[in-house]
């Protein structure tokens, strides 16, 4: 099976994002970046940024993968939470686009 279209699985992701982390304070909402801030160009894929880290989780470009990169403001605990969610976040958008 192909990699799923990245706009399908923006959508999924979002979706997902807006239901499942109502938790997240509205003071550190996070914001959910498609464009680059940088120069507007599209990014393929999802950044999700907080006041204490960012996930960004997109297809690779040379494997039939999707990858994801983190960083936590805090320590290493809280990077392991903030991969283990994206991890959430993209099974669910992968699951939901085999259905």
């Amino acid at each position: 099976m192909g990699l799923i279209n990245p706009n399908y699985y923006l959508a999924v992701a979002i979706r997902y994002l807006l239901k499942h982390r109502a938790h997240w304070p509205a003071s550190g909402s996070p914001a959910k970046l498609t464009r680059a801030p940088g120069n507007d160009f599209p990014i393929e894929g999802l950044k999700v940024v907080t006041a204490s880290g960012w996930f960004a989780a997109g297809p690779s470009g040379t494997e039939n993968i999707y990858k994801i990169y983190a960083e936590s403001f805090k320590d290493h605990a809280h990077l392991d939470a903030i991969v283990s969610e994206a991890q959430e976040i993209v099974n669910n958008a992968l699951d939901s686009a085999q259905r």
